[in-house]
Parts: structure tokens; C-alpha cells; sequence
């Protein structure tokens, strides 16, 4: 057995003894059981620097937890299955509450960041400042966003709705028609994406065979408990999308094949690829790269290709090729 020479580690074992439900009856029996984990035995006086140690500890926790020495039942914490290096929050833990709570800024203006930070605060059992979580949470993760992002208060019962595999009726203003439409949907996840919240959910009043559909939460006008059942999901969020470029989901089109050349970011395109299909295509000129990406024909593949501006080229297929050209013409019509 290793040497223990830190009061700390002795500290540990009376915490797991005591933890353990034995019933130990005065220091000596409690010596005597710490002492036969111990390489070389501890005096009573030593026993007494490690249960006021503990103590100490269990004081500053600030999780009300007492150490009790009780005639009859010996050595107990005052709350029932506690232990404290069980129990408690190490800093590496704290670090990991901080980090949560950075990330979980994608929920920022909602109730859901509210519990999250109470969370948080019963978790390290510490008194928050007026202004919430903020006073000691640290900063170390700073998410993109839009500020004033609309929909957001749809997040809880739409976070509950999916977990309890709850079916709704959703009052939906479409952007195509511009009517507001009354959808009998069972939700199956949410997706944020460029700042924005999205519903991947099941409309069973769809007229297509592929009934599940995304739906921005901006146009969502309300939302109630449907008396409808609910339709279990029969997709994978990773082959759903797998053609999407962002949020674009095509139902009824296939994914085409996209070749482009790009004369600069190359690196940074061969380590971040632009897609998970993406797959190079050799080129004769070294400082050119080709790849093809396999993908829905969308109004996000455009802006994708017009955002790099004058350093890629598309090669195929034509009819991309030819309204991206008009789209070039157009934008350099606007500097004439």
C-alpha cells in the first residue's frame, strides 16, 4: 500500500468511512479503523487535527452539512449519504460549470439561461448577485449571434415539447404564401444556426411523403398541446442534413454534385473543409485547388460561393456555373 503522508489524503479515508454507513463509536474505534489503511498508525491527537480539518471544510462549503459525534450512532454527517469529496465541487468541476454556462449563451433572453444560472448556483452553493450569474462565472468561450434574434421564446415549451414526445398545434405564418397556417406537428429537434433558431419537426397534415419539415421560429405566431398523436421519429439528424450546407433541407430534389476551384484559402479549405462530402480533385496548377462537394442546389450554396468572391470559380455543374455569372454581372453593375 503507498505511503499516505498528506493530511488531506487521511482526510479523504475519514470522509469515506463516515460516508460509508459504519457505525463508529469514538475516536479510538474511528483510529483504529483509519489506521488499518494506513501504512504507519495515527495518533488520537493527529486524528483530531484531521476531523477539525474536515470540519473546516464542511464549513466554508456552504452546504449546510454538519459532522456529528453521536454517543449512540457515532461518527455521521447530518444529512444521510453525503460525503464531501463525493460530493463536492473541485475546481476543475467549477471550470467545467463555467464553460457550460458560456456555451449556453445561445439561449441568452430566455428563461432557460435563467435556470441554467440557478443551476450553477445550487451546484457550488454560493449566493449570486443581483444581476445573476455573471459575478463569478468567467468568460472563456464567445459564441457568434444576432443580436435581437426573434423566436427565442418558443425554446422551453418547445425543449420540453421534444423530450417528452409531446405533440402540438403551431400557428405558422409561411414566407412563401405569406398566410398563417395551422400545423399539427410532432417536434423532433431544434437547431440554431447563423444566430438564428430553427424546428426540425413532423407535420402530419404534409401533403408530401416526407413530412418532416424545418421551420423558422420567428414565424411561429403561437403555440398549444395538441390532442393528436404523436408521430415517433424515424430520422437521423445527420442523414437529414447531410446535403445542407446550412438549414436548407430539400425534400423533394436530390443533391448534386459541385466542383469549384479555388485560387486562394487553400490550406484553410483543405483543414476546414466547406462540407462533410467535400473530396479534392487533383489540379495541374499547384496553386490552384479543385474539390467537389456533394450538395442541395440552394440559395445557401450561392452565397457561399459569392461570399469568396473573385478566388473561386465554379466548374460545374453549367447551370450553377451560369447563375453565378449573372449574379457576378449584377453585383459589378452596382459599382458602375
Amino acid at each position: 500500500m503507498p505511503r499516505v503522508k498528506q493530511s488531506v489524503e487521511r482526510v479523504q479515508m475519514i470522509d469515506d468511512l463516515i460516508s460509508s454507513g459504519k457505525r463508529i463509536i469514538g475516536r479510538e474505534a474511528l483510529a483504529a479503523q483509519l489506521n488499518k489503511r494506513l501504512d504507519e498508525p495515527i495518533s488520537l491527537s493527529s486524528l483530531d487535527k484531521d476531523l477539525k480539518y474536515l470540519r473546516d471544510l464542511l464549513d466554508t462549503s456552504g452546504s449546510g452539512v454538519q459532522l456529528v459525534n453521536d454517543p449512540t450512532r457515532g461518527y455521521t454527517y447530518s444529512e444521510p449519504g453525503f460525503s464531501y469529496f463525493k460530493s463536492s465541487i473541485t475546481e476543475s468541476d467549477r471550470q467545467f460549470l463555467d464553460l457550460g454556462y458560456n456555451l449556453f449563451d445561445v439561449f441568452n433572453g430566455t428563461e432557460l439561461q435563467d435556470e441554467y444560472g440557478q443551476l450553477i448556483h445550487k451546484l457550488l452553493a454560493r449566493k449570486l448577485s443581483p444581476t445573476g450569474t455573471e459575478a463569478y462565472i468567467k468568460r472563456a468561450v464567445a459564441l457568434s449571434d444576432r443580436p435581437g434574434a426573434q423566436g427565442r421564446q418558443w425554446l422551453k415549451i418547445l425543449i420540453d415539447a421534444i423530450i417528452s414526445h409531446e405533440p402540438l398545434i403551431m400557428l405558422y405564418k409561411s414566407k412563401t404564401s405569406g398566410r398563417t397556417e395551422k400545423k399539427r406537428i410532432s417536434p423532433y429537434l431544434l437547431k440554431h444556426y447563423q444566430g438564428c433558431w430553427y424546428l426540425i419537426a413532423y407535420d402530419e397534415q404534409c401533403k408530401r411523403a416526407e413530412k418532416t419539415n424545418v421551420y423558422s421560429l420567428h414565424s411561429i405566431q403561437s403555440i398549444d398541446v395538441g390532442n393528436h398523436k404523436y408521430h415517433e421519429p424515424d430520422f437521423d439528424v445527420n442523414e437529414y442534413f447531410k446535403y445542407s450546407l446550412g438549414i436548407w433541407h430539400w425534400n423533394e430534389r436530390p443533391p448534386i454534385p459541385v466542383r469549384l476551384e479555388f485560387s486562394d484559402f487553400l490550406e484553410e479549405i483543405r483543414l476546414n473543409p466547406i462540407h462533410r462530402t467535400q473530396t479534392e480533385i487533383t489540379s495541374e496548377d499547384p496553386g490552384k485547388l479543385i474539390i467537389e462537394i456533394t450538395v442541395f442546389e440552394t440559395p445557401e450554396l450561392e452565397r457561399l460561393i459569392l461570399g469568396y468572391g473573385n478566388k473561386v470559380r465554379v466548374l460545374s455543374p453549367a447551370g450553377l456555373v451560369e447563375r453565378i455569372r449573372e449574379s457576378a454581372k449584377s453585383i459589378a453593375a452596382l459599382y458602375q
